[in-house]
C-alpha cells in the first residue's frame, strides 16, 4: 500500500468519531488527528473549507464526511476480509 496524506477532524464525546478512529487503528493506518474541540485553529481550518461538523476525513485532499469505511478502503486500496 502507498502512503498517503490523511488527516482527520473529530471532536470530544462524538461517537462517529469513535468509530472512525477505531477503524484507522484496526487496519494499522496512520493519520494526523486534529480535534476541533481543542483546537480553535482545526476548527477555522474545518470552517473556511464550509466543513462544519465531524469526523472529516482529508485523504490526499480528497473529503470523506461521516464514516464511510467502504469508500476509504476503496480510495487507500484496501483489500482486506473484515467487514468492519
Amino acid at each position: 500500500m502507498s502512503q498517503h496524506d490523511v488527516v482527520i477532524y473529530v471532536r470530544d464525546k462524538c461517537s462517529h468519531c469513535n468509530e472512525l478512529l477505531s477503524f484507522f487503528e484496526a487496519l494499522n493506518l496512520p493519520y494526523e488527528l486534529k480535534n476541533v474541540s481543542k483546537s480553535d485553529t482545526a476548527k477555522k481550518e474545518l470552517r473556511q473549507k464550509n466543513l462544519y461538523g465531524t469526523p472529516v476525513t482529508f485523504i490526499d485532499q480528497e473529503v470523506f464526511l461521516g464514516v464511510p469505511k467502504k469508500r476509504i478502503k476503496q480510495k487507500l486500496n484496501i483489500h482486506s476480509y473484515y467487514s468492519f
